[in-house]
């Protein structure tokens, strides 16, 4: 009984060094993230038959993310991409009707911008001219109209007016009010 169970510990032990001669092997390694991908912000078309969603990557002779706009059927067919190249393509929403979709894109020279497609035709249109890059694009209800968020430059808002010194005062120091993070 002694020598099974001899045996059977340095079989163990030898299958377990055989396993981490092969875990290095399959260890996960920094240029490993160059071959992921990555689906975010799946969104279902008003009908329900269609899913757009954004596939993120990474290119590696750029060493930056890279996404694309890619469509599939709810029942896991026709799987294909909509909007893909070396510019990044996100931020997709579908119209009311399903007939268009909003987008940004920094495709061009500038910076990210607002893109309608129409999803019969393929044809698309810039809609923006934005000194800042749009975000969380959502259309209207009746479809006439597109919200987004976008950093706007302004004068931090005053926490305080101190009063004015009295001519002659000996006052410490002015507060010091730190309202940003550097």
């Amino acid at each position: 009984m002694t020598r099974i169970l001899v045996t059977l510990a340095l079989l163990s032990l030898h299958a377990a060094g055989f396993a981490d001669a092969h875990d290095e092997d399959r260890a996960l390694k920094n240029v490993d993230i160059f071959e992921m991908e990555w689906a975010l912000n799946p969104r279902i078309s008003p009908d329900g038959k269609e899913i757009l969603y954004t596939r993120l990557s990474m290119d590696i002779m750029k060493d930056r993310p890279l996404s694309n706009i890619w469509i599939v059927n709810a029942d896991g067919s026709a799987h294909r991409p909509v909007l893909s190249g070396t510019g990044s393509y996100s931020n997709v929403s579908w119209s009311p009707d399903g007939g268009r979709i909003v987008y940004t894109s920094n495709a061009g020279e500038r910076g990210a911008e607002l893109f309608v497609r129409w999803m019969d035709t393929g044809q698309t249109a810039l809609l923006s001219n934005l000194p800042k890059s749009p975000g969380s694009v959502t259309w209207s209800p009746d479809g006439k109209s597109l919200a987004f968020t976008m950093f706007v430059e302004a004068k931090p808002p005053s926490l305080a007016k101190p009063p004015p010194k009295p001519k002659g005062a000996e006052w410490a120091e002015p507060v010091k009010v730190i309202d940003t993070y550097p």
